[in-house]
């Protein structure tokens, strides 16, 4: 009994040092994810341009996956700007 009492006493202080550690971790910068910039604190944009026929893939994409009355489908659309 004293031997498995030992061995979870020695498992929580393991598991107690590991989240100290991991939270002194989170304190460095985290760099901007493959391909992109970063322009705010959790804001990043693609360095490339979005083409026209990738822009249409992707919608083609929403609609099929979510379905075309959807608000994911809706909010994806490009909004008339012209009355």
């Amino acid at each position: 009994m004293k031997k498995l009492l030992g061995i979870i006493t020695l498992l929580m202080l393991t598991l107690s040092c590991s989240n100290s550690i991991s939270s002194k971790a989170k304190k460095f910068k985290r760099s901007a994810p493959f391909g992109t910039k970063m322009v705010g604190e959790n804001i990043y944009i693609d360095k490339t341009e979005v083409t026209n026929i990738s822009y249409a893939e992707y919608l083609y994409w929403t609609k099929r996956i979510y379905g075309i009355e959807s608000k994911a489908y809706k909010n994806a659309l490009p909004k008339n700007t012209t009355t």
